[in-house]
C-alpha cells in the first residue's frame, strides 16, 4: 500500500506538474508525457517519501486514512488539465496548490500538530523539488 500511494504521487508529478512549453507562457497539460526524474531518482524519492510518512509514526488506522486521502487528491493533481486545455505555468501551479490546500485541509485534523506540519513539509520539498526542475519560482 505504501509504495502505491508513492507510486501514485510520482506518477501525478511525472504526467501532471511538467509539461512542455508550446510557446513563452502556455503548455499543453495532455501533451506531456516527459519525465523529469530517471528511474534512480523516482526510487530515490520513493523511498524518501516513505522513510518521511513511516516517521510520522502513524497508527495502523490513521496511516490507512492518511494513505485513502493522499490517493484521492494526489489522483485528483493527475487528472488536472486532462480536459485538453491550455495552461500557462501560473495557472497550472495555482491549480495544483488548491487541490494540495484541498487536501491538507482533510489531514489536518486526522494528525497530530507535529505530524501535519511534517506532511506539510514533505510536500513542499517535493513542490519546490519540481519547480526547480522546471525553472519555476516556488
Amino acid at each position: 500500500m505504501k509504495y502505491l500511494v508513492l507510486l501514485t504521487v510520482l506518477c501525478i508529478i511525472n504526467t501532471t506538474v511538467y509539461a512542455q512549453h508550446q510557446n513563452k507562457d502556455s503548455i499543453k497539460i495532455k501533451e506531456n508525457k516527459k519525465k523529469i526524474y530517471s528511474n534512480e531518482e523516482d526510487n530515490y524519492i520513493k523511498e524518501w517519501f516513505n522513510s518521511e510518512i513511516e516517521s510520522m509514526e502513524l497508527s495502523e488506522k490513521v496511516k490507512l486514512e492518511y494513505y485513502d486521502i493522499l490517493l484521492k487528491y494526489t489522483d485528483s493533481m493527475s487528472q488536472y488539465g486532462k480536459e485538453n486545455k491550455v495552461f500557462n505555468k501560473e495557472e497550472v501551479k495555482t491549480g495544483l496548490n488548491t487541490i494540495v490546500d484541498k487536501m491538507n485541509s482533510k489531514l489536518k485534523p486526522l494528525l497530530t500538530e507535529s505530524q501535519y506540519q511534517q506532511h506539510v513539509n514533505n510536500f513542499k520539498t517535493i513542490l519546490w523539488n519540481i519547480s526547480l526542475r522546471k525553472g519555476w519560482e516556488y
